[in-house]
């Protein structure tokens, strides 16, 4: 007598409900600017939920689209929402076929509750020690003299204890990965928008570290005696 059995494959590709911490949210829209746009990576030729899912494990959110292309952010930007007919996002992943990969501007997104991810814009906080933070300021001409690291694993507190071990004045930090000090500053500062130091620290992503020709400038309190 036989036994029939039940296979447990799918019979399609899917979109994967749950991925590491994350859980699938639905088809969201990419139309009006990006809907997660701290950081993305693109794979022509490998991308799959659980590739884009490891890149964005610092993040709250990720979102998958055009079978290629990884996004992630904090939360949904503001004007993103979900997809009236959810069946759009059926774009198969490069690297695994049986896996849906959004669409052209939609993502399958996916979010995690985990505490422990960035769930809100990266930021400068004010104070770091005894160093107190100056704004988005303009770095050419080049303001400080010493590039004392480079590192993609960058923080604001590592950049500030390494000025502070070394007795420097100021540090400052730029397009994510660079920290720069000096005792002096080379030129006459000029501030840019706040806006414009936008690159989250590659060893922090809940911190800013500057941007392309921008620093995140911080400056040593005086001394009282």
């Amino acid at each position: 007598m036989s036994t029939a059995t039940t296979s447990s494959k799918a019979t399609g590709p899917t979109a994967l409900p749950t991925v590491s911490s994350y859980t699938h949210k639905g088809c969201y829209n990419e139309t009006l600017g990006r809907t997660f746009a701290a950081s993305s990576l693109t794979n022509n030729t490998g991308m799959t939920v659980e590739m884009c899912a490891t890149y964005c494990t610092s993040y709250a959110w990720f979102g998958v689209e055009a079978g290629t292309q990884c996004y992630c952010g904090p939360y949904p930007r503001p004007g993103s929402g979900l997809v009236p007919a959810q069946n759009d996002c059926k774009t198969l992943c490069v690297g695994d076929k049986s896996e849906y990969c959004g669409a052209t501007n939609k993502l399958n997104a996916y979010f995690s509750s985990d505490p422990d991810k960035v769930s809100k814009d990266p930021a400068s906080p004010s104070q770091v020690g005894v160093y107190t933070y100056m704004g988005c300021i303009m770095d050419s001409p080049r303001l400080l003299s010493n590039k004392i690291l480079a590192s993609d694993s960058m923080s604001i507190e590592t950049c500030i204890d390494l000025a502070d071990a070394a007795g420097y004045q100021y540090a400052g930090l730029e397009y994510g990965r660079e920290c720069w000090v000096g005792n002096s500053l080379l030129n006459p500062t000029s501030s840019a928008p706040a806006s414009a130091c936008n690159i989250p620290c590659k060893g922090s992503v809940g911190e800013l570290c500057g941007a392309a020709s921008r620093l995140s400038l911080y400056r040593r309190a005086p001394t009282v005696n």
